[in-house]
């Protein structure tokens, strides 16, 4: 009866999928150290670009640091605006079209940012990432993130290009609305 056991144990280790987990390697060569670095940095410039474009009030950038269909997800919750749960890139996207349209003036909060503590982990197509941001008082109501952030993003690789499917923050904030350096 062990033997059965056995086999079936070794017969389930073949058959299930093994996720390649190349973020979490502890023995890389130097030409995985260099792809992975250099993923690293394509999913870091989507958030930066992905930021800058909410900030700026531009649609149809921010609007492409998404993938469009309906399982996505937007989560957020701050202290003005309590829960947020948006699913689905029709809802995500006519609601920030709607909200930038009612304010388009843009703000230069992006160059205020500050990112730390950032967290990858990434496989195939797959990837995601935690961080802290911390950013300055704007005064808008819809696009104020003062003070101490805890942000995921969640991306899918689409026709080569890391795309937001998840994106969630807890606004922590601080009292004096400063970044902390």
């Amino acid at each position: 009866m062990k033997s059965f056991a056995a086999l079936g144990s070794l017969m389930l280790l073949l058959i299930a999928p093994l996720p390649i987990a190349i973020a979490q390697s502890s023995i890389a060569s130097p030409k995985e150290d260099v792809a992975l670095e250099s993923e690293k940095a394509a999913i870091l410039e989507v958030i930066e670009r992905q930021a800058a474009a909410f900030w700026a009030k531009d649609f149809q950038r921010w609007a492409d640091t998404w993938v469009h269909a309906p399982y996505i997800k937007r989560l957020g919750w701050s202290e003005t605006g309590g829960v947020s749960s948006i699913e689905g890139w029709e809802a995500i996207g006519a609601r920030m079209k709607k909200n930038m349209a009612d304010d388009p003036k843009p703000n230069l909060t992006p160059a205020e940012l500050v990112r730390e503590r950032l967290e990858f982990r990434i496989h195939r197509d797959v990837a995601w990432v935690t961080f802290e941001q911390h950013g300055i008082s704007t005064g808008e109501p819809r696009f104020d993130m003062p003070g101490l952030s805890y942000e995921t993003r969640i991306f899918e690789k689409h026709d080569g290009k890391w795309k937001v499917v998840y994106l969630s923050y807890l606004l922590a904030g601080n009292p004096d609305n400063k970044p902390a350096r």
